[in-house]
């Protein structure tokens, strides 16, 4: 008997590490993924193929200092493209502690500034926020996170 109780929780301890290396896999697999998609070449292509919704940019310079575009010189407002990719950068983070790759505290000294930013900003910005409840598909542990932290 203690040897079969021995022998399951011998199992149950391979299974479950195995579930957290492919937890863990499927995480650097998706961080991998988000650098290929993000080279110069595949943000010209995104940015061709956004939505007409999507082009006007969300955050713009109205209180901010402006940014100067060093090809031509003229002042910028920051492109959609970029905050989508910031915005899944923060959401594979939520997706790892969901995992339990990483913990709540590692998870609060990464990004836990980073979602009190986001969440100020769309006080601020209506367009923001109608962009993430827009999109709550590719946003769903990005909006548990807000609401959580």
């Amino acid at each position: 008997m203690i040897e079969s109780l021995g022998g399951l929780l011998t199992l149950w301890v391979i299974a479950y590490n195995l579930m957290r290396y492919i937890d863990l896999e499927t995480v650097h697999s998706l961080g991998y993924l988000r650098e290929l998609l993000n080279t110069k070449e595949k943000k010209i292509i995104h940015n061709y193929l956004l939505d007409p919704d999507d082009i006007d940019p969300i955050i713009k310079e109205i209180d901010r200092q402006s940014v100067i575009d060093s090809d031509n010189g003229n002042s910028i407002i920051h492109s959609n493209i970029e905050l989508f990719d910031y915005l899944g950068t923060i959401e594979l983070g939520a997706i790892m502690l969901d995992r339990s790759v990483i913990n709540e505290e590692e998870f609060e000294n990464q990004f836990g500034y980073r979602i009190e930013n986001i969440r100020r900003y769309i006080n601020k910005n209506s367009k923001f926020m109608e962009h993430i409840c827009d999109e709550e598909n590719n946003y769903v542990y990005l909006k548990r996170i807000l609401k959580e932290y």
